[in-house]
Parts: structure tokens; C-alpha cells; sequence
């Protein structure tokens, strides 16, 4: 058989195949369109009760699935159009289904509706401000200082509940001091000078610092960022009372003994506030052997009024240069760091040695705790929360600081 031969048997095979598939075709799809009619009508039939906008999307429905048989119809029949492997059967089959399922959801109430509001006043909507707020789950904290005094003490532990510390309180005698044999005599050599050093056995007691605070479990339950807001809320207000009384306590009762209650008075003759604070910090401290000072702590009304400084005759910003300034947004005066807290009344000044005057000392650290059970919590479902610490203020040096005013008193 030759080339010419080969090819039309080829041909011939492939026309009887063609037709054999068409033949398929239209047995398979014969009588379709009287069935869908049918199933169209019973549909119909079911959905009786529909409104008019329910039976024109239905009448939408028949007319798309008419249409698109008749071009899937013309798809099959096209030359050379690859068969799908799922069936036109269940294609078809699917679809009504799906569509069916939605008929019937509307038909028992569920369907889905578009309200036109063009009409529609807010008095119509009851309480509408409840669905138009936005609600932030996030609590916006008190606003706090940053800054506490223990951050600039010496730290230490204990163990005990009362620190003891030997404190050196001078010499006695004439020694150090010059001495030389007798020459001519030696047995009439004075005797060198002598002296002693003297020391005071001194105590600071550990102190409570402790504070009580009572919610509902409910609360803690329910607003999920509260025991995260107690955690920091509860720790900032005892930083505050400790450093009311690091600066401020009296040492009676449990309270501690601060730093400005043993404080030596600002003794200088200067009469502006800036001059007063670098006398005490390098001329009185100075005189006292302590040519380290560290901090100055004022309070914060008192450190705007310094920065703002107006020369008295021209109004200009004056500022005495070399001997303060503005570093980082942070007043520096004489060269040491200045320290805003609002437990220095307004119009004083503590400045001093806060590395080797003083020392926080902790014997209980910082705690936090919760508590279910407390008098009548169980009874209330009340939960107790509990902050507090044990901690000591040894001061190995009282004139290590010196208190004043900023203007003559």
C-alpha cells in the first residue's frame, strides 16, 4: 500500500469515528430539553408561593441553563474538541442542585435581602451609637514619672532585718604629724604623734513598703489586658511612695529615714538659684571632702524656669555659657545631670554624692501577688492583689548632701 493509499484509509477511519461520536452525542442529549422542561415545571410548581422577584430570577435560571446547553451543545459538536471526563449529565445535574437549594432556602425565609435606606432616619434605628463605636482593647496608663531616686543610688542586699554598718567619724590626737630624733639626746626623742581613728556603730532598719488593691475575679476575667496593666500600674505607684521617702521620710514609725531630713544646709552667700546649686555642689561638698558630686535633683516647674532664663535687661534667653546646658533635651548645670522629680518642692534643691552618700538596700524584693482568699473574697469572688518590698536607706554620709533654696529665704 502506497503513501496516497495509507492516507485515505486514514481519513476514511477517522470520518466513520467522527460519526459515531456524533451519534453518541446526540443519544445521549436526545430528549434533554423535554426533560428539563419538566423539571422546569415542577419547579415551578414547587415554588408557587414565591413573590414576582423570586419567579423572574427563576425564569433568569431557565433561560441561562437553555443557553447554556445549547453552547456547550456546539462545543461538543465542534471539530477536534477534546472531551471533558465530567460528564454533561452531571454537570448539568450539579447546577440545578445548587440553584434548587437556593430557590428553597428563599422559600422558607432565608434569603438574602438588600434594604434600601434612603428612607430610613436614625430615630428609626435603636440604639445606633452602640454599633457605630469603634472599641480599642488596649487600657491608656496614667502618665507616670520616669524618673525614681533608686536609679541613682548605690544598691545592696541584706538578709537581716536590720542593717548595722560601722560609719568612721574622724580622728582624735595630734597625728600625723612632724617628728625628728633628739640628736644630742636620744633618750629625750618626743614620742611621734599619734591619733585614732573612731568609728560609730550605726543601724537602718528594713521597712515595709507595701500597698493592698481589691477587683472583682470578674474584671480580671473579662478584660483580658488588666492583670498585664497591674502588673506595671501596681509597681509605679509603691516606685512613688519609695521615693517620697528616700527624699522625704522621717524615720518614725516604719517610714524610712531620707536623705533630706539628715541634709546639710546650704550654707553659701550667693543669691541666684544657679549659682547657689554649683556652690553647694563644688564649694560646701568641696569643703566637706567630697569633690565627687553626681546628681542635682529639682523640681520639675523649677528646671523650666532655669532653662528659660531671661537676661534682665535685653529679655534674651541667657543661659550662663560653660556652666549650663541643655544636653539631649536634659539640664546639665556645673557639669552634673539634673533630675526632675516632683517630691522636691518647688523652689528647693537636693544636690550631692548619691554614689557613696547613700544606698538603697533591699532585703524583699519588689513582689506582686494575687489572692482569691482574703476576709470575704470568697463570699464576694473578690480577688487581692498585693504589692510590696522590704528595703533599708543606710546613709554612710549625711553631708554627702546638701538641701537649700534656690532664691536667699
Amino acid at each position: 500500500m502506497d503513501q496516497k493509499e495509507l492516507i485515505s484509509a486514514i481519513e476514511e477511519k477517522v470520518e466513520v469515528a467522527k460519526k459515531n461520536w456524533q451519534k453518541e452525542v446526540e443519544d445521549k442529549t436526545k430528549g434533554f430539553e423535554s426533560k428539563l422542561e419538566k423539571a422546569i415545571d415542577k419547579l415551578v410548581e414547587e415554588s408557587k408561593g414565591f413573590d414576582a422577584k423570586n419567579e423572574e430570577k427563576f425564569n433568569d435560571f431557565k433561560k441561562s441553563m437553555e443557553k447554556d446547553f445549547d453552547d456547550l451543545a456546539l462545543k461538543m459538536n465542534d471539530k477536534g474538541q477534546e472531551l471533558k471526563h465530567v460528564s454533561f449529565k452531571d454537570a448539568v445535574a450539579k447546577g440545578v442542585e445548587k440553584q434548587l437549594e437556593e430557590i428553597k432556602g428563599n422559600a422558607r425565609g432565608r434569603r438574602e435581602t438588600i434594604i434600601d435606606l434612603k428612607s430610613m432616619g436614625f430615630e428609626n434605628f435603636t440604639n445606633y451609637d452602640t454599633f457605630t463605636q469603634d472599641i480599642r482593647n488596649t487600657v491608656i496608663p496614667t502618665m507616670e514619672e520616669s524618673f525614681h531616686v533608686r536609679n541613682i543610688l548605690s544598691r545592696g542586699t541584706t538578709t537581716g532585718a536590720t542593717l548595722y554598718y560601722p560609719k568612721a567619724t574622724g580622728k582624735t590626737g595630734d597625728g600625723p604629724g612632724a617628728w625628728d630624733y633628739n640628736r644630742s639626746t636620744v633618750a629625750s626623742t618626743p614620742a611621734k604623734p599619734a591619733f585614732a581613728m573612731n568609728f560609730e556603730r550605726m543601724a537602718a532598719p528594713v521597712e515595709w513598703i507595701a500597698g493592698i488593691l481589691t477587683l472583682p475575679i470578674e474584671m480580671l476575667e473579662d478584660l483580658s489586658w488588666l492583670t498585664s496593666y497591674l502588673a506595671t500600674y501596681a509597681p509605679i505607684e509603691l516606685l512613688k511612695e519609695e521615693d517620697d521617702q528616700i527624699l522625704n521620710g522621717d524615720g518614725t514609725g516604719n517610714t524610712l529615714n531620707g536623705l533630706i531630713n539628715t541634709a546639710e544646709a546650704y550654707n553659701g552667700s550667693y543669691l541666684i538659684g544657679i549659682e547657689r546649686i554649683i556652690d553647694a555642689a563644688y564649694g560646701q561638698l568641696g569643703q566637706d571632702n567630697f569633690d565627687m558630686p553626681t546628681n542635682v535633683l529639682l523640681n520639675p516647674r523649677d528646671i523650666v524656669d532655669i532653662m528659660l532664663n531671661k537676661a534682665a535687661g535685653s529679655q534674651e534667653y541667657n543661659l550662663p555659657e560653660g556652666a549650663v546646658g541643655i544636653v539631649g533635651g536634659r539640664l546639665q548645670i556645673g557639669g552634673l545631670t539634673v533630675n526632675k522629680t516632683n517630691k522636691i518642692t518647688q523652689g528647693d534643691f537636693l544636690v550631692g554624692d548619691f554614689v557613696r552618700g547613700a544606698a538603697l538596700v533591699t532585703r524583699s524584693a519588689m513582689q506582686l501577688r494575687f489572692f482569691d482568699q482574703n476576709k470575704d473574697n470568697v463570699e464576694k469572688n473578690m480577688m487581692t492583689i498585693r504589692i510590696e518590698e522590704r528595703v533599708a536607706l543606710p546613709k554612710f554620709y549625711e553631708n554627702a548632701f546638701i538641701y537649700g533654696t534656690l532664691t536667699e529665704s
